[in-house]
Protein backbone atom coordinates (compact mmCIF):
# COMPACT_ATOMS: atom_id res chain seq x y z
CA UNK A 1 0.00 0.00 0.00
CA UNK A 2 1.35 3.64 -0.52
CA UNK A 3 0.34 4.61 3.06
CA UNK A 4 3.33 1.51 4.22
CA UNK A 5 5.78 2.15 1.68
CA UNK A 6 4.79 6.56 2.96
CA UNK A 7 5.67 5.41 6.78
CA UNK A 8 8.66 3.41 5.42
CA UNK A 9 9.80 6.83 3.04
CA UNK A 10 9.62 8.45 6.58
CA UNK A 11 11.93 6.34 8.21
CA UNK A 12 14.55 6.66 5.53
CA UNK A 13 14.40 10.24 5.46
CA UNK A 14 14.55 10.03 9.26
CA UNK A 15 17.55 8.29 9.67
CA UNK A 16 19.44 10.24 6.71
CA UNK A 17 18.92 13.05 8.97
CA UNK A 18 20.12 11.32 12.20
CA UNK A 19 23.33 10.25 10.06
CA UNK A 20 23.98 13.79 9.01
CA UNK A 21 23.47 12.38 4.93
CA UNK A 22 21.28 14.35 2.24
CA UNK A 23 18.11 12.70 1.43
CA UNK A 24 16.23 12.55 -1.87
CA UNK A 25 12.72 12.04 -0.79
CA UNK A 26 11.40 10.69 -4.08
CA UNK A 27 8.47 9.28 -1.80
CA UNK A 28 7.28 13.22 -0.79
CA UNK A 29 8.16 14.29 -3.99
CA UNK A 30 5.90 11.91 -6.06
CA UNK A 31 2.90 12.74 -3.66
CA UNK A 32 3.21 16.15 -4.43
CA UNK A 33 0.01 18.06 -5.61
CA UNK A 34 -1.79 14.59 -4.99
CA UNK A 35 -0.66 13.83 -8.68
CA UNK A 36 -0.99 10.53 -10.07
CA UNK A 37 2.74 9.01 -8.79
CA UNK A 38 1.77 5.31 -10.71
CA UNK A 39 3.14 6.75 -14.15
CA UNK A 40 6.84 6.88 -12.77
CA UNK A 41 6.21 3.31 -11.47
CA UNK A 42 6.25 0.57 -14.20
CA UNK A 43 5.27 -2.35 -11.82
CA UNK A 44 4.32 -0.53 -8.51
CA UNK A 45 7.61 -0.47 -7.50
CA UNK A 46 10.28 -0.09 -10.19
CA UNK A 47 10.73 3.03 -11.70
CA UNK A 48 9.36 3.46 -15.59
CA UNK A 49 11.28 5.40 -18.09
CA UNK A 50 9.17 8.66 -16.75
CA UNK A 51 10.20 7.74 -13.21
CA UNK A 52 13.87 7.79 -14.39
CA UNK A 53 13.52 10.98 -15.78
CA UNK A 54 11.61 12.30 -12.78
CA UNK A 55 14.39 10.67 -10.64
CA UNK A 56 17.08 12.46 -12.92
CA UNK A 57 15.52 15.65 -12.81
CA UNK A 58 15.66 15.81 -8.73
CA UNK A 59 18.88 13.82 -8.28
CA UNK A 60 21.55 15.66 -10.89
CA UNK A 61 21.28 19.02 -9.51
CA UNK A 62 22.06 17.58 -6.07
CA UNK A 63 24.96 16.16 -7.51
CA UNK A 64 26.11 19.37 -9.27
CA UNK A 65 25.40 21.11 -5.71
CA UNK A 66 27.71 18.26 -4.22
CA UNK A 67 30.66 18.02 -6.64
CA UNK A 68 30.61 21.71 -8.40
CA UNK A 69 33.73 22.92 -5.83
CA UNK A 70 35.75 19.62 -6.35
CA UNK A 71 39.31 20.19 -7.72
CA UNK A 72 39.86 18.37 -11.17
CA UNK A 73 42.54 15.54 -10.48
CA UNK A 74 42.79 14.30 -13.75
CA UNK A 75 43.30 16.07 -17.29
CA UNK A 76 40.13 16.22 -19.39
CA UNK A 77 39.91 13.64 -21.92
CA UNK A 78 40.53 16.04 -24.97
CA UNK A 79 43.86 16.72 -23.42
CA UNK A 80 44.90 13.22 -23.31
CA UNK A 81 47.35 12.01 -25.82
CA UNK A 82 45.63 8.97 -27.83
CA UNK A 83 49.18 7.70 -29.03
CA UNK A 84 50.50 7.56 -24.86
CA UNK A 85 47.80 8.51 -22.75
CA UNK A 86 50.01 7.31 -19.69
CA UNK A 87 52.03 10.54 -20.34
CA UNK A 88 49.13 12.71 -19.84
CA UNK A 89 47.71 11.33 -16.96
CA UNK A 90 50.57 10.77 -14.88
CA UNK A 91 51.84 14.16 -15.73
CA UNK A 92 54.94 13.78 -17.83
CA UNK A 93 54.03 15.59 -21.33
CA UNK A 94 51.16 16.90 -22.79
Amino acid sequence: LNSVVGEYAGACVQVAQDCGVDVLDLWTLMQKDTQDFSSYLSDGLHLSPKGNEFLFSHLWPLIEKRVSCLPLLLPYWRDIAEARPERSLLGDGD
